[in-house]
Formats: C-alpha cells, sequence, structure tokens
C-alpha cells in the first residue's frame, strides 16, 4: 500500500469553557482534586451548538489551511457515538453544507477508537485508488446541558 498523508486538521470546541476552578467550588473540592486524578484542567459543553454543527466547522477550519477543491474529496467518514439521528448522517450533512457533488458518504459508530475506524477505512479506499482525497471526522458529545 502506497504511503498517504494528513495535508491539514480541523478543530471545533463549543463555547462553553468549563474549567476546573468552577467545578471544585460547586463540588466543594479542593483546588487540584480533578487535575490530580485525570489530568484534566478543562472542558467544554454543548449548549447551544450541535454536533453536527461542530463537525462542519471543523472540516471547515481544516479546509482553510488547503487549497484543496472541495469538489476532489471522494469520500467523508465521520465517527461518533453520540449522534442524535441516525438517518441521514453527518457525514452527509457535511457533504450537502460543502456543497459537494460526487461523494461517499459514511457515518460509523464507534468510541474511543472511532477515528482511527474512521482513517482505516479510508485508508482502504485509497489503496483501492478509488479516491484521492477524503475527510475523516470524528467527534463525541458526551453530556448535553438543558435549561
Amino acid at each position: 500500500m502506497n504511503c498517504i498523508k494528513i495535508i491539514a486538521n480541523g478543530v471545533a470546541l463549543p463555547k462553553n469553557k468549563v474549567e476546573n476552578e468552577i467545578l471544585n467550588k460547586k463540588f466543594n473540592l479542593s483546588d487540584n482534586w480533578i487535575f490530580d486524578r485525570t489530568g484534566i484542567k478543562e472542558r467544554y459543553y454543548i449548549e447551544k451548538e450541535s454536533l453536527e454543527e461542530l463537525a462542519k466547522n471543523s472540516v471547515k477550519d481544516a479546509l482553510s489551511k488547503t487549497n484543496v477543491d472541495v469538489q476532489e474529496i471522494g469520500i467523508i467518514v465521520f465517527a461518533t457515538t453520540t449522534t442524535k439521528n441516525l438517518m441521514p448522517g453527518i457525514s452527509y450533512k457535511i457533504q450537502k453544507d460543502l456543497d459537494i457533488k460526487k461523494c461517499m458518504c459514511l457515518d460509523i459508530l464507534c468510541g474511543c477508537s472511532g477515528y482511527i475506524n474512521a482513517f482505516d477505512i479510508v485508508r482502504k479506499y485509497i489503496a483501492l485508488r478509488r479516491n484521492k482525497l477524503w475527510i475523516s471526522n470524528w467527534g463525541r458529545c458526551f453530556v448535553r446541558i438543558h435549561r
């Protein structure tokens, strides 16, 4: 199999950033209690955004770092375990948002290894010479805050 390379990556995070200090006060914990046990200093909560919006924005962020013609993208694979709807999939929504005319879309339900599984799927399509350019995307939303 020929080598493949990642030409860009993108990130999108929810706007609501919650640092340990807030949780420590809320739950009456010592200053470093969370960090000492997890190594986590902050996390992000979805309030108004959706996983679909974040996925689209992360793809747009990655594409902004390249000079790729989106019509050359042949496959979009999105991996998650926290989708709200099974159909239509998030990969299709990304395709529609980017107005890609001919593109295979595939959503896979995977947990922690989702990005690796998505990457492996597109790697095999490239090996078969079915596609030259692809998007592999991974996202999770474990907690939704409702008011």
